[in-house]
């Protein structure tokens, strides 16, 4: 007899803001929580990812996630949107 294997689809709520320079980050629910991947594009320098950060909470993911922007000399003015959730579907 054959196996096989089924393939979970489950909805994920995600967050995205997108920054004036082409800077991106993207927020993730996951079961232990929020993880965070910033897509840093400086005029000024070479393009930068940083994933990794895994935050209890949504505001919390939000708050780091601004504040790694900033730390790389990133500066939000009035061409930088606001965080946008959309749902992403997820393969497991």
């Amino acid at each position: 007899m054959g196996s096989s294997t089924f393939e979970e689809e489950t909805l994920v709520l995600c967050l995205r803001r997108v920054h004036y320079a082409g800077t991106k980050t993207t927020i993730r629910q996951a079961e232990d929580g929020w993880h965070i991947h910033i897509d840093l594009r400086q005029t000024d320098q070479n393009p930068v990812t940083i994933v990794g950060y895994l935050l209890p909470t949504m505001e919390t993911a939000k708050h780091r996630a601004d504040h790694e922007i900033m730390k790389l000399d990133h500066v939000c003015n009035g061409d930088c949107e606001e965080w946008e959730e959309f749902v992403q579907l997820s393969i497991s």
